[in-house]
């Protein structure tokens, strides 16, 4: 089976479950059709972002924006998407919706910053390492031991920074022996033993740039921006609830999932190359079908 070919079975099984939930006479038609739409293109959206997260690690703004202002929209013109009675009070749901699905994301990726935001390697033999642009109109890319990470993926923040204990290093045409050096995204610092002292060089200038290093310190970041737009844009269909639930259900099935496949496939490795993009997108949808029996659940245990 192609993708292409599961991307539709999926889409139209979810439109169906959809379909079926209404339950309603087609004499009523009218009266929740406009529901069922918006239902369904919030089901398109999550399923679209799911799989181009999955093929390339990003949510294009187009899920993401371009969902949350269908979300916005959507619970101004038909209030029964946010289980309200009048338009303005459904709108003012969606955008709490939307705030507190950002704002915990947020929350998640500085705290991330502060347990996991570096990630510090010791090697009892020097390593070769190298930065090099392939294309001048391509960032460049940092490669070492067969490793390799682009600018992108090292440099989130202007305050990150790559941090290299070398054994030897070159710059264009010169060369140090033992010293530290610290790489930011337009600029790099030179700290060594000669009576040079600290030598700070620009990257554009920089045409070479390898060596041997002993230690690495690699920023990172716990979680991506677009899962906070992603997030966003769910609280804008599902509100503030469904976006509480959706950030505790993907943090919950992140977990197990690994551990069941880890333990069903005996394969560890494939479950670090899921994001949270899907865990997010699956979530929502257990709260967009399972909404009533998760509040009648969870109201003894939580004020909601």
């Amino acid at each position: 089976m192609g993708r292409q070919t599961l991307v539709i079975l999926v889409t139209a099984g979810f439109y169906l479950a959809a379909f079926a939930a209404f339950r309603g006479p087609w004499a009523s038609w009218s009266s929740w059709s406009s529901l069922l739409a918006l239902q369904w293109v919030f089901i398109t959206l999550l399923i679209a972002g799911t799989f181009i997260d999955l093929d390339h690690f990003l949510l294009p703004h187009e899920v993401t924006f371009g969902g949350l202002a269908v979300g916005l929209a959507g619970s101004a013109l038909v209030p029964e998407l946010l289980h309200e009675s009048t338009p303005w009070r459904s709108f003012l749901s969606s955008v709490a919706g939307a705030c507190v699905g950002a704002l915990l994301i947020w929350l998640v990726i500085q705290l991330g910053k502060l347990a996991f935001g570096r990630l510090s390697k010791q090697f009892t033999e020097p390593q070769a390492w190298s930065v090099t642009q392939i294309d001048e109109n391509l960032p460049p890319v940092f490669t070492r031991s067969g490793e390799t990470l682009s600018w992108e993926d090292i440099f989130f923040r202007p305050t990150d920074r790559l941090l290299l204990t070398c054994s030897e290093l070159t710059i264009n045409d010169r060369d140090f022996g033992p010293c530290r050096v610290e790489i930011w995204r337009d600029r790099l610092e030179v700290q060594s033993g000669d009576p040079t002292g600290i030598i700070q060089q620009s990257m554009e200038s920089v045409t070479t740039l390898k060596g041997q290093c002993t230690k690495v310190v690699i920023p990172r970041e716990a979680m991506g921006y677009g899962d906070l737009f992603l997030l966003a844009m769910i609280g804008s269909f599902l509100g503030w609830q469904g976006a509480l639930f959706t950030l505790v259900g993907a943090s919950f099935l992140g977990s197990a999932i690994p551990l069941l496949g880890a333990a069903l496939l005996r394969n560890k490795e494939w479950s670090s190359k899921i994001p949270f993009g899907p865990y997010l997108a699956a979530a929502a949808l257990i709260w967009l079908f399972l909404r009533s029996w998760l509040l009648e659940f969870l109201t003894p245990f939580f004020v909601i």
